[in-house]
């Protein structure tokens, strides 16, 4: 039970660091902030099964999509590093930068193939009005989580006493 509570925190701290990327190229070159309240949007609108948007920004605004989008990000990456840890506990092989640089790889099936097309973006965003940039920093992001829950892994395990 101790490694999953430590999953958990390398999950969140993962996704500060990737959070934290993203302000870092936000005001320095001007790449634009990902919109967190469309992805709240999109979460809340499920609960009256409205799956699919043409596109969310034209889908009427929700109260606290705002807090439900940054939560969603937090628990979506708090899941995927306890995914990734138990998966190579399971199997028998130990975290390293190029299996967690794969798995962040792995996980660009959900924005490209689910949330993309959900929002009204299309698939890889191709609909987007960025289209070329968005999926490039859906690439960045996601290869960098993964390599962020490795990071966090050794600075952690350097800390825990067992």
């Amino acid at each position: 039970m101790e490694n999953q509570f430590l999953y958990i925190l390398i999950g969140i701290a993962a996704t500060f660091l990737l959070d934290c990327l993203g302000l870092l190229l936000h005001y320095t070159i001007r790449i634009p902030k990902t919109e967190w309240r469309f992805i709240g949007r999109w979460f809340i609108k499920m609960q009256y099964l409205q799956f699919l948007h043409n596109p969310i920004g034209s889908s009427a605004p929700e109260r606290y999509e705002l807090f439900m989008g940054w939560f969603m990000h937090y628990l979506i990456g708090v899941i995927f590093s306890v995914f990734y840890f138990n998966f190579m506990a399971y199997v028998g092989i130990e975290p390293n930068l190029n299996n967690a640089t794969i798995f962040g790889a792995s996980t660009l099936v959900f924005p490209y193939l689910i949330m993309q097309p959900a929002l009204g973006y299309g698939f890889f965003a191709r609909k987007h009005k960025r289209p070329i940039l968005t999926p490039i920093m859906s690439i960045l992001a996601h290869l960098t989580f993964g390599q962020f829950l490795y990071v966090v892994y050794v600075i952690g395990s350097s800390w825990i006493v067992y």
